[in-house]
């Protein structure tokens, strides 16, 4: 701790004397010396030594507390609220730090830390540089400014990655990064090509003008939200045998036989849009929760028995389109 506070006072005083020192003996110099004559004027002797520079000290490893912290994010962040929470290790390195909300928009003094996690939620930030190199696995930057994601490229321990609501449009850096949780909820994305591969478990695209989801044909996804939407083609996702909740309610699609061969536990979709494939989702096996809208309570979602007995009654908007008895 007294060397993060002292460090840049002692490097300062020791340029200071070593000022001091090259003042001094230049003044000694022009006192004891003669003018030169013709004859003893050389080039040497005209020109100035050169001054080595100096080069500064490395820094010791910090030793983090909680008050350090705060006080280096404050002068670096007029704005700071000071609720941030921080996860230190025995070794006085901070591994996980929390600033959602707290008006920080400047990320230089975290640069070097080995964050494992970092919580930017509503803050004004636009620039990751300080997070590039750093051994991140989950990171949260909904509803920021942040418009790059070019400081995470290479990443190989990304696995989470929230983008709700930001100015992010395109996911090219993310290519290779091995995440299984990406939030785009609201973002600008308009292509998602560089996903292909990944090891998606769960993806949440809703609000974004995409229309191809084919990069998701090579992912083991097993959660996919493709609320409001352009997408109207689902056969990229016909031979996702871990695809297990799928959300396409308010899209164009109006085939579901690509999907309904697919071991679904849940479906929330607009009945009125389909004109193929009705009759062969209600039979899936799996089934557990069928809706029209979805909302973090699943207070909406229905049994299949409760859902498909409304539809067949016409309570979705639609015809009833009952399944023919055996």
């Amino acid at each position: 701790m007294f060397q993060i506070l002292h460090l840049p006072h002692l490097a300062a005083s020791v340029l200071t004397l070593a000022g001091i020192f090259l003042i001094t003996s230049c003044s000694d110099s022009e006192e004891k010396s003669t003018p030169p004559t013709d004859s003893t004027v050389t080039e040497e002797t005209s020109t100035a030594p050169e001054v080595p520079k100096t080069k500064p000290a490395t820094p010791a490893p910090a030793f983090w507390s909680d008050v350090l912290l705060h006080r280096a994010i404050r002068e670096g962040n007029v704005g700071y609220s000071g609720n941030g929470q921080f996860q230190i290790n025995e070794q006085g390195q901070p591994e996980a730090v929390v600033l959602a909300n707290c008006g920080v928009s400047n990320l230089d003094m975290l640069a070097g830390m080995p964050l494992l996690m970092i919580d930017l939620q509503g803050c004004p930030v636009s620039s990751l540089d300080a997070l590039k190199g750093m051994p991140l696995v989950e990171v949260y930057l909904d509803k920021t400014n942040v418009e790059d994601l070019s400081p995470l490229a290479g990443n190989t321990t990304l696995k989470k990655l929230y983008l709700n609501e930001s100015n992010v449009k395109d996911l090219t850096p993310l290519k290779g990064v091995p995440l299984e949780e990406l939030n785009l909820v609201g973002c600008r994305v308009e292509e998602i090509t560089p996903l292909a591969g990944m090891p998606l478990k769960m993806l949440w695209l809703t609000g974004l003008p995409v229309t191809d989801i084919s990069p998701l044909a090579t992912t083991p996804i097993q959660s996919l939200t493709l609320h409001r939407t352009q997408v109207s083609d689902l056969h990229p996702l016909a031979t996702l045998s871990t695809l297990q909740r799928l959300h396409i309610g308010e899209t164009p699609v109006k085939d579901l036989l690509p999907v309904s061969r697919l071991p679904l536990t849940r479906l929330v979709f607009t009945p009125a849009n389909i004109e193929k494939g009705i009759d062969e989702v209600r039979k899936i096996p799996t089934m557990q929760q069928v809706g029209v809208e979805f909302e973090d309570n699943m207070q909406t979602l229905m049994s299949p028995f409760e859902f498909w007995e409304k539809f067949d009654k016409g309570e979705f908007g639609t015809e009833a389109k009952a399944a023919p008895k055996p």
